[in-house]
């Protein structure tokens, strides 16, 4: 299968939409984002370090709001009724504040350092010597329940 076709029916009209396999030379992590009255929805966010981020930003307000992110040089208008699209590439771990200055929301985007693959092979941690273990309630006697 080359790739995933999901059908939608649309007033009685299948309409099939191609989903095909994309490959990124870097990773991309796309994130929603809903700016209101009371703040960005989310307002806790994470990514890995290297990964480029692709913002969809909107807003509930009628009065014009936005996203700046701290040390990005990252700025997208949130319009209500309209998505903003627009790409931040994270290239070191922190904790960096998402904003908007006309409101005083705020939000944070932690980066994580990205680990390295290991090539040991880890057991799994209940298996020791062929023996498995076993929590038991300390004052467990041992007789079965009545």
């Amino acid at each position: 299968m080359k790739g995933l076709y999901l059908l939608i029916f649309l007033s009685f009209q299948a309409v099939a939409i191609d989903f095909d396999e994309k490959y990124y030379e870097q990773p991309v992590r796309e994130v929603s984002v809903i700016v209101t009255e009371t703040g960005f929805f989310p307002d806790q966010m994470m990514a890995f370090e290297g990964e480029k981020l692709k913002f969809f930003i909107t807003s509930t307000s009628k009065k014009s709001q936005c996203m700046v992110l701290q040390k990005h040089e990252f700025f997208v208008a949130a319009e209500r009724g309209v998505i903003n699209q627009a790409d931040v590439t994270v290239d070191r771990p922190g904790k960096f504040k998402f904003y908007c200055p006309s409101f005083g929301h705020e939000g944070w985007l932690t980066v994580f350092k990205k680990g390295k693959a290991s090539d040991e092979i880890r057991k799994p941690a209940s298996v020791d010597d062929d023996k498995p273990k076993y929590w038991i309630p300390r004052d467990y006697d041992g007789a079965e329940s009545r």
